[in-house]
């Protein structure tokens, strides 16, 4: 997460959105600071923020979560950030641990491609949820990582400032290749309209037209009770 209170914004890091690039270059060239951790959410922001603080701008990144969960693959599939080191289990919940280390382990061990990933971890009667950073609607601009120089760009100029340049890339995914619709084969399309489907439309995402396919009902229903859920509970 990143802060300035130069120019009155918040920054919230969602993963695997490009957030990184667009931290390092908020801190680096327009007066902004890490605080907390890299990826807390909005509302531990406002537990510990002043009165001045919460009245700042709110922005963030997205992205389509079909290509998002591509990434995600590859980043264990090459252990990007270096999942099986015990050191790094100490930085982070059990919770995240035992989630990084199901998927790194069992990419390993069953030498699994994306599809096989895909129909292990994921169903059709447990739709996938945004990340808990924030609700979309709390963020004033929105930066699209499809279109994340140009997002970003514009984002500065909604919070009145000038740009120094253009947004270098960094943290990119390593082994990634090719479409993200090359990775999803016809055995996996429909469990993946339903598991992700709701979650790309609350993002403002579509099918991909290739699919011929529509999110099922009882899947944007489970979709809504988990996200009801996770208010109550939050």
């Amino acid at each position: 997460m990143v802060i300035s209170e130069k120019h009155r914004y918040v920054f919230i890091q969602i993963p695997m959105t490009g957030c990184t690039a667009v931290a390092s270059e908020l801190v680096q060239q327009y007066d902004g600071r890490y605080i907390l951790s890299k990826h807390s959410t909005y509302k531990e922001f406002l537990q510990q923020a002043n009165s001045e603080e919460r009245s700042y701008s709110v922005f963030t990144n997205i992205r389509d979560p079909f290509d998002r969960l591509v990434s995600h693959y590859h980043k264990f599939l090459s252990n990007h950030e270096d999942y099986l080191n015990p050191e790094k289990h100490k930085y982070q919940s059990r919770k995240t641990t035992r989630y990084h280390l199901a998927r790194v382990t069992y990419i390993r061990q069953a030498q699994a491609s994306f599809p096989d990933y895909f129909a292990h971890f994921y169903s059709s009667l447990n739709p996938m949820l945004p990340p808990p950073q924030l609700a979309i609607g709390q963020a004033q601009y929105v930066v699209k990582f499809e279109n994340l120089e140009n997002n970003f760009l514009n984002a500065l100029q909604h919070l009145g400032i000038n740009a120094e340049r253009g947004l270098p890339l960094v943290n990119q995914t390593p082994g990634r290749k090719g479409a993200y619709v090359d990775h999803y084969d016809q055995g996996i399309t429909e469990l993946a309209v339903s598991a992700l489907g709701p979650f790309a439309r609350y993002w403002g995402y579509k099918i991909p037209p290739a699919w011929s396919l529509s999110i099922p009902q009882y899947a944007t229903s489970l979709f809504n009770l988990k996200m009801m859920v996770r208010k109550v509970v939050s």
